[in-house]
């Protein structure tokens, strides 16, 4: 399916001018959070959710140099994804979270799952940090 989906004429076309963009923009170095960044912008998501506890961190730090991409700091993880949320319901575009402290994702998962159920697109970035214990919550849909 997915050799299917890349041989797709179209989609090769507007992936290989996305690249040849952000190569030439770039000079062939790019970071994975400008390329993340550069992608949300080429999606049309001008606006990503997060808390404020993730502020000073690089990420959202270089975010900052791009004039037509924001991140909105809110005081819990849980807000974040409600804002997330409404945004995607009022653009009918991906509504996106970002959280990096150590339960931010067991803090949103009412929200995702409300999201699934309501087929409201979301995509949530989790960055992981090595000096904190992971933890793992999964989403069962109910049986």
């Amino acid at each position: 399916m997915l050799g299917e989906i890349i041989k797709h004429q179209s989609l090769s076309q507007i992936c290989n001018r996305f690249v040849n963009k952000i190569r030439l923009k770039y000079n062939n170095k790019i970071t994975v959070g400008e390329y993340m960044v550069e992608r949300f912008i080429n999606q049309k998501i001008n606006i990503g959710y997060s808390s404020k506890q993730n502020y000073d961190t690089p990420f959202f730090t270089m975010v900052n140099k791009y004039k037509n991409f924001d991140i909105v700091f809110n005081s819990f993880d849980a807000t974040s994804g409600q804002c997330a949320v409404s945004y995607a319901k009022h653009t009918e575009n991906t509504g996106l979270i970002f959280s990096t402290y150590e339960r931010g994702f067991s803090n949103i998962c009412r929200t995702l799952d409300n999201a699934v159920s309501s087929e409201t697109p979301l995509m949530l970035i989790l960055f992981y940090d090595q000096q904190i214990e992971s933890y793992v919550t999964y989403l069962r849909p109910n049986s």
